[in-house]
């Protein structure tokens, strides 16, 4: 009998002790279940932690607590009036509550975690320090833009910060592209519906103020075309300006059949070289590509008339026939040209080795002789293949025409 009374007391003692420990407590979770040994207890819908000894580690008086080592550290993230924060492991509030929203470490492509405060975004690290200060209106992951920095936004303004938190390129530019994207490796930055370039150091290489820039190396040439008060240039890798934006128009280099490019102003054409030199004049209204017209040369038409420049940009035949042929189109090497009505040759030099003097010059050897037929005032005879009258033009009819 006294040894079932011994053990009723011992159990009542049990009890008591027990009802002592969690007293005052709505609930009171397992050990352990939170990321550490603690218990998360709960009085009136708030949160806090008791450890094993049943000592208070947390003070109850959170909204809401998660799990330590949920947000990529082994702290945990508490809730008071609407606002989060961090404790530690030793119970300790490492980061203060005031913040909206807070990410998960290393979610932005760094160690730090995105804050949210006042509709503002910063950075904290994992020592709790505000690393970015809370005034961004966004802030996107690090290396998204093809360089190890994070691109920031302020009053519909971006610009850069980089792994130190630093401001490495001002939050000044309406948008910002990606590195490497234009065929260098620079970014186009654009302000105030202007376009220029930054590069990896924060530099600003080309000024913003063309109205577009297009991609390096898409005009045959390693230059970057450029537009500004609807006129077109050119830029080098350097920034530096190789063709001074003046032109209504500007084709790839080694288009037309040479290594320049054709440009056009003030509805004229003429051609630039590599290095930016104007190398023939912007007079011409048309010039063909070099070598169509059976000889290494370009046709150039100017007022409606015709002449050939050469692959050095000069004039090799003047501009001042109203029509001229390939060369080797009439059975010799040489081309037909016609000025004011009236038809002559050319030769490969430029020459003229037949005076445009005649209504109409035949192919040679058309007529079963090596002479082609030449007319003039209604009048028949030949010429040979080098220029001269061999058979007086003096002749009615030309099948008549007696060549023994």
């Amino acid at each position: 009998m006294k040894k079932l009374f011994l053990i009723a007391f011992i159990i009542l003692l049990i009890t008591n002790y027990s009802n002592s420990q969690t007293a005052g407590y709505d609930s009171i979770g397992k050990f352990g279940t939170h990321g550490i040994s603690w218990a998360l207890v709960q009085k009136d819908n708030k949160f806090g932690f008791i450890n094993s000894q049943g000592e208070v580690v947390v003070p109850v008086e959170y909204d809401n607590i998660g799990k330590f080592g949920t947000h990529g550290i082994a702290w945990a993230l508490v809730q008071k009036d609407s606002k989060c924060g961090f404790i530690n492991t030793q119970g300790e509030v490492i980061v203060p509550v005031e913040y909206d929203n807070i990410g998960k470490f290393g979610t932005h492509g760094i160690a730090w975690a995105l804050v949210q405060k006042d509709n503002k975004f910063g950075f904290i690290n994992s020592q709790g320090e505000v690393i970015v200060p809370v005034e961004y209106d966004n802030i996107g992951k690090f290396g998204t833009h093809g360089i190890a920095w994070a691109l920031v936004q302020k009053d519909n303004k971006c610009g850069f910060i980089n792994s130190q938190g630093e401001v490495i390129v001002p939050v000044e530019y309406d948008n910002i592209g990606k590195f490497g994207t234009h065929g260098i490796a620079w970014a186009l930055v654009q302000k105030d519906k202007k376009f220029g370039f930054i590069n990896s150091q924060g530099e600003v290489t080309v000024q913003p103020e063309y109205d577009n820039i297009g991609k390096f190396g898409t005009h045959g040439i390693a230059w970057a075309l450029v537009q500004k008060n609807d006129k077109f240039g050119f830029i080098n890798s350097q920034g530096e300006v190789t063709v001074q934006p003046e032109y209504d128009n500007i084709g790839k280099f080694g288009t037309h059949g040479i290594a320049w490019a054709l440009v056009q102003k003030n509805d004229k054409f003429g051609f630039i070289n590599s290095q930016g030199e104007v190398i023939v004049p912007v007079e011409y209204d048309n010039i063909g590509k070099f070598g169509t017209h059976g000889i290494s040369w370009a046709l150039v038409q100017k007022n409606d008339k015709f002449g050939f420049i050469n692959s050095q940009g000069e004039v090799t035949v003047p501009v001042e026939y109203d029509n001229i042929g390939k060369f080797g189109t009439h059975g010799i090497s040489w081309a037909l040209v016609q000025k004011d009505k009236k038809f002559g040759f050319i030769n490969s030099q430029g020459e003229v080795t037949v005076q445009p003097e005649y209504d109409s010059i035949g192919k040679f050897g058309a007529n079963g002789i090596a002479w082609a037929l030449v007319q003039k005032n209604n009048k028949y005879g030949f010429i040979n293949s080098q220029g001269e009258v061999v058979v007086p033009v003096e002749n009615d009819d030309p099948d008549k025409i007696n060549v023994e």
